[in-house]
């Protein structure tokens, strides 16, 4: 995740929920979670542009975008594949 950005937001796992969101007491708060998550552990994908609006909200927004192939793609047996490929992320 550090090459697309230096702010990350805190990726809480879903066994920590009940912690994260319980209110303590301020001397005691669960600042060990507030650790990288683990890089083998995501997975990044391109997403369309409309993610950069402020104004859109609903999950059509994480949805990966697939590139678009010309014509149908034979495989080393013949059969056709009905599966997009998707994006590559920019390098960079």
């Amino acid at each position: 995740m550090e090459s697309f950005r230096d702010r990350r937001p805190v990726i809480v796992p879903l066994k920590d929920y009940v912690r994260w969101l319980a209110a303590t007491d301020p001397g005691h708060l669960p600042i060990n979670l507030l650790k990288p998550y683990p890089a083998e552990d995501m997975k990044a994908y391109r997403v369309g542009k409309a993610v950069g609006n402020t104004r859109n909200g609903d999950s059509s927004l994480i949805e990966p975008v697939h590139c678009e192939e010309p014509g149908p793609k034979q495989d080393l047996f013949g059969s056709l594949g009905s599966e997009r490929a998707l994006c590559p992320l920019d390098e960079g």
